[in-house]
């Protein structure tokens, strides 16, 4: 309640008690004009620490969010790394197979064409590679 002189206020401030009975009771709070001031500075304050509680709280529910996504966007990663050591390890079997199969075909003539090979394979026909 705004008291708009400083002696009405002065007077209420002088009985024993009634300031803190009056905002006890009836959850008024008694102001004059040199303390208005403070009083909603204080009241602003609280309106700003209640909305960054409340961004706050938001800030972490999106945190959590995250925290969730980033572990199976790991796990996926980790999924694919493996994928791609198999896929690795077969391109160096089938390289050494190769190797192998070539040594042994090392000593076995050419086909005098190209076609003539295609021809013997059944590969006429087949685009090539």
């Amino acid at each position: 309640m705004f008291l708009p002189t400083e002696s009405l206020f002065a007077e209420v401030l002088r009985i024993p008690g009634l300031f803190e009975q009056v905002r006890k009771d009836y959850n008024v709070i008694i102001t004059g004009p040199t303390t208005i001031t403070a009083l909603l500075n204080s009241l602003q304050i609280g309106f700003r620490s209640l909305v960054i509680e409340k961004r706050t709280a938001e800030v972490w529910n999106i945190l959590r969010a995250l925290r969730t996504e980033f572990d199976k966007f790991s796990n996926y990663l980790t999924k694919t790394r493996e994928k791609l050591q198999q896929t690795a390890d077969s391109m160096e079997q089938a390289e050494k197979r190769t190797q192998i199969i070539g040594q042994k075909l090392k000593n076995v003539e050419y086909l005098d064409s190209e076609e003539k090979s295609e021809e013997s394979l059944g590969l006429k026909n087949v685009p090539p590679i």
